[in-house]
């Protein structure tokens, strides 16, 4: 790139100054022949590198002292978001943890057939909704969704056995959205087992400092042609 003053977008951009407008044209000359193809999708970084090589290149120092504040301010926020980012990973961690321990308690529960143990992943009261494998359509409400592990676990009252696989956890603040796998083995009145591989979505909610199932939704497979459930669907 030579000192000559590249050309300003074509047609002007409203509010901008003949000045800045040769600014805009300086980064942009300068992006054509340094910039890269990940530069196009996050423009950050190449505004970044162009800042540093206006700094290292004495000949090319001749922008305006309120286009170098610009960039100067720029550059200090961009310092300011990528610090607070990596301060909060430790907290996403901790959340994310935090729910994959609330997955387990609810295994645990379901496995020693404890209502009270699986229902204290639960939102209380009528906040949680859920769709489940059975009727009725939806439950409304903790105490709704309670009777139907009380119903399940009277419908089998041998041993269950149940597996959590390809957990999923993503953090957004206070809500947090994921989903798995559950494959259970259940024992009938008459010894029989039956097994079921379901698909489990969740959305948790942080409430005074717990993690807790706000929304449920189980189901499985149906075919269409049939119109029989896959109680045990492969990927």
């Amino acid at each position: 790139m030579d000192g000559s003053r590249p050309p300003p977008p074509r047609g002007g951009v409203a509010g901008l100054s003949e000045e800045q407008m040769y600014d805009a044209g300086r980064f942009r000359a300068w992006f054509c022949e340094h910039g890269s193809f990940s530069d196009n999708i996050f423009i950050v970084p190449a505004y970044i590198r162009w800042g540093q090589w206006i700094a290292s290149n004495k000949s090319h120092r001749n922008l305006s002292e309120t286009s170098m504040r610009i960039l100067t301010a720029l550059s200090v926020a961009i310092v300011a978001w990528a610090t607070a980012v990596a301060a909060n990973q430790p907290a996403a961690n901790a959340d994310e943890a935090a729910i994959q321990a609330l997955e387990d308690t609810y295994n645990e529960g379901f496995n020693s057939k404890d209502v009270d143990k699986i229902m204290s992943v639960y939102v209380p009261g009528k906040q949680l909704f859920v769709f489940d494998l059975v009727p009725p359509r939806e439950y409304k409400g903790w105490e709704a969704y309670k009777k139907d592990f009380e119903g399940l676990f009277a419908a089998f009252p041998g041993p269950v056995k149940n597996t959590i696989s390809e957990q999923t956890i993503h953090v957004v603040g206070s809500f947090a959205y994921g989903h798995n796998i559950q494959s259970g083995e259940f024992t009938g009145k008459d010894g029989a087992k039956v097994k079921i591989t379901a698909r489990t979505t969740d959305i948790y909610r942080k409430m005074n400092g717990k993690w807790l199932i706000v929304e449920e939704h189980n189901s499985v497979p149906v075919d269409p042609v049939t119109m029989q459930p896959d109680l045990l669907s492969k990927p």
